[in-house]
């Protein structure tokens, strides 16, 4: 876990911009899922993209990880 608090899987950083280093396609591979399904996510969040290499802004990469990790423990069976 780094500095952040919250070990988020990936590589990825924060930029000067406020965009996390990391893409739809990167986030898709982190979590094991198509690259369509974080799409979908983007969609539902109304987060933008021009397609699957698009960088995230670092609160809309939160926003998708933080929806991935309740799908995931969802469909764990875990309370």
């Amino acid at each position: 876990m780094g500095s952040r608090g919250v070990d988020y899987g990936s590589e990825w950083r924060k930029t000067d911009m406020g965009f996390a280093d990391i893409s739809i396609k990167d986030l898709a591979e982190d979590y094991s899922l198509p690259v369509s399904q974080v799409i979908q996510l983007c969609d539902q969040m109304a987060i933008p993209y021009q397609n699957e290499k698009s960088n995230l802004a670092l609160e809309d990469a939160k926003k998708i990880i933080l929806a991935v990790l309740d799908l995931k423990s969802s469909t764990s069976g875990t309370v």
